[in-house]
């Protein structure tokens, strides 16, 4: 895409200049050109000082654990905050991801489920996330089987969050989920069984504080093994504007310039 820019010329100031030795020129066009060339580089570097610095979290577990920990819940109680029965530090696997590395958890007994814990960079003040999506990539030595009813646990100033997800998996194979961070039927306030749908205010007071973002390894009936990749957490708008349509934009600056140039 190239775009172009059309400054009024009722907008350009000038004045009078004498015409250039051997080469007819108003001053007015004169003018006209050192206006245009300062107001355009102004433009260009008021468009690279605007471009933001939003670093938004993730984990692609290319070199290590990048912080992730594990702990067990306990199923029978899925309250807030949710009831949990021990640890289990991750497995690392440098090869297998999706690609590259990812970590694991395996499948204990009974009524306890491993859940992968998040690190640091994932918490805090996640206001700006609100309305945006975490992602992440499972998998499953036995298939991811449905429903998954604490898939992913938030919490955060004293609440907890839980979502129930229904997409199925077949086994040994990476599937790709994307959560959207605001109220639906999927999320439960405080209890998995009777909480109900949270209300944006609850659902924004937990991200303002997140405290804790679980998501399920036990994701099958069995003792089974399960995988995590590729961990995001995004806004509702882009994190950065796009490096091709910023760049289009500053090319058709300097092409306007350059036209305006060749007048002169």
């Amino acid at each position: 895409m190239k775009l172009t820019t059309h400054i009024p010329r009722s907008l350009i100031k000038t004045s009078a200049y004498g015409p250039k030795p051997g080469r007819p020129c108003s001053g007015g066009r004169k003018s006209e050109f050192l206006t245009v060339k300062f107001g355009l580089a102004a433009i260009a570097a008021g468009l690279m000082l605007a471009v933001p610095v939003f670093a938004a979290p993730a984990s692609t577990f290319d070199t290590g654990l990048d912080g992730w920990t594990g702990e067990i819940l306990n199923s029978g109680f899925l309250g807030s905050p949710p009831s949990v029965l021990g640890s289990q530090t991750p497995g690392y696997n440098a090869s297998g991801g999706n690609p590259g590395g990812y970590v694991t958890m395996f499948d204990v007994s009974g009524s306890a489920e491993p859940h992968f814990v998040a690190p640091a960079k994932f918490l805090g003040n996640d206001s700006a996330y609100y309305g945006g999506a975490l992602a992440f990539d499972l998998i499953d030595n036995l298939g991811i089987q449905t429903p998954e009813p604490n898939f992913v646990e938030l919490v955060g100033n004293g609440h907890t969050l839980f979502y129930t997800d229904s997409i199925v998996g077949p086994p040994n194979t990476w599937t790709s989920y994307s959560i959207i961070l605001a109220p639906s039927a999927d999320w439960r306030f405080d209890n998995l069984a009777s909480g109900s749908i949270p209300t944006v205010a609850q659902f924004q007071s937990v991200l303002s504080n997140l405290q804790e973002l679980n998501i399920e390894a036990d994701l099958a009936n069995g003792g089974d093994t399960g995988g995590l990749d590729n961990v995001r957490l995004s806004p509702s708008g882009p994190t950065v504007p796009d490096s091709g349509s910023t760049m289009a934009l500053l090319g058709g600056v300097l092409t306007a310039l350059a036209a305006f140039r060749r007048r002169v």
